[in-house]
């Protein structure tokens, strides 16, 4: 996968009631597919079908795997309401359909992105996200490094300096880099 952008999200978002820390330290992070080189894994293999969705899953959470730092653990789509993980950075990777997604909350910082089949965003522990439309059967990978484990916060006002705490103890991660 290729880099293609780094957008920062630092600022906490404190408003409707929705708390969210963001990430002052890490940017949020999108990647492009090779699809070139997923093309010709294709056509290196056996089998006449043509390609499918699983397929490219199955690619695309082997190259997940070959990063050695992140263990793919679902796949599904992306709640359709605003929540963050405070123990744990997220890779999102679509490999069906595309998905209009919010990242901040509700603050002035807060950006929506269309990530489509093929693109993959890390989120830092604290970015709130929710998926605010989705097109095509949209489905993606959730993966997590592998010496964390994902929690489910929604924003809450009174877990607010708790989970800030906890993202801040969060021990030091490397932005992924893909082959």
């Amino acid at each position: 996968m290729n880099l293609i952008k780094k957008i920062k999200i630092e600022k906490a978002c404190k408003c409707n009631k929705c708390w969210i820390p963001n990430n002052p330290k890490l940017p949020l992070v999108l990647y492009s597919l090779d699809t070139n080189k997923f093309n010709n894994h294709n056509k290196n293999k056996s089998s006449k079908s043509s390609s499918n969705k699983y397929e490219l899953a199955d690619y695309i959470e082997n190259l997940i795997l070959n990063s050695k730092t992140l263990k793919p653990l679902w796949r599904s789509t992306i709640y359709d309401f605003p929540h963050f993980h405070s123990t744990a950075h997220e890779l999102v990777s679509c490999y069906s359909g595309s998905a209009l997604i919010k990242f901040g909350g509700d603050s002035e910082e807060s950006i929506t992105i269309k990530v489509s089949e093929g693109e993959s965003v890390f989120i830092p522990a604290g970015v709130g996200h929710q998926r605010i439309e989705e097109f095509s059967n949209f489905e993606c990978i959730g993966s997590y490094p592998l010496n964390m484990t994902a929690d489910l916060q929604y924003g809450k006002v009174e877990k607010f300096e708790e989970c800030d705490k906890r993202i801040s103890n969060l021990s030091s991660f490397d932005i992924p880099v893909f082959d």
